[in-house]
């Protein structure tokens, strides 16, 4: 057998009978061959696919664990006052690198753009991913938290600028506002007139109200 190609014992595959031998060469399968006899040990499944991650927040926390949702975000939103982009890269980073050792494959990050955090957080996250090319796939969304009004100028001059960094996709939450119907059309109103392909509009429905009828019930 080739030095250079690693041999994996006692393989079994999802809806397959038996077990199998896998050989990799240069980072790819060279070869599944069956391998009777022998008790299964690992399992070979597709790489994983992380479709909704707040990367920028991950292990801002760690100094105590959070009570409830609403704690964890009330500690983010606070560690996010001091972020600077080196910090977003590094916990980035982190999480990137944990995602690559669980068998993660494709990422898609929410990544903060608000008054209180700026582009810090957009900056971080990409380089972070620059970081893992070829190891780790990720789409990054400019997500416009509900911390930027997009009915403000300021927040739709802020989005623009994030844009301009080239994320894969813009997000938005207009459910804080207190017209939420209408904020929600501005939101989608403003971000078709974008040049970004794909667009991807985030929102929490708290209220029956805040949705016609037949939606409310399967939230």
């Amino acid at each position: 057998m080739d030095r250079k190609a690693i041999e994996i014992e006692a393989v079994a595959l999802p809806l397959r009978a038996g077990t199998f031998r896998f050989i990799l060469r240069e980072g790819c399968i060279a070869a599944i061959e069956p391998a009777p006899g022998t008790q299964a040990r690992w399992l070979a499944l597709p790489g994983l696919v992380n479709l909704h991650a707040h990367a920028n927040r991950s292990f801002c926390v760690e100094s105590f664990r959070p009570r409830s949702l609403a704690d964890a975000i009330g500690a983010a939103t606070k560690a996010g006052a001091t972020l600077t982009s080196a910090d977003a890269r590094a916990r980035t980073g982190r999480l990137f690198d944990r995602s690559i050792a669980h068998g993660v494959t494709r990422l898609r990050t929410h990544t903060d753009v608000d008054p209180i955090v700026g582009l810090r957080p957009m900056q971080g996250v990409l380089a972070a991913r620059d970081d893992v090319a070829g190891r780790l796939d990720v789409d990054i969304i400019a997500f416009s938290t509900s911390r930027n009004d997009l009915a403000d100028p300021d927040a739709v001059k802020r989005l623009e600028r994030a844009i301009e960094l080239k994320p894969n996709f813009l997000g938005a939450s207009p459910n804080s506002s207190g017209d939420r119907r209408a904020r929600s059309m501005r939101c989608w109103t403003w971000l078709s007139a974008t040049t970004c392909r794909s667009i991807c509009i985030s929102m929490s429905i708290w209220t029956p109200s805040a949705c016609s009828p037949p939606w409310w019930p399967t939230r």
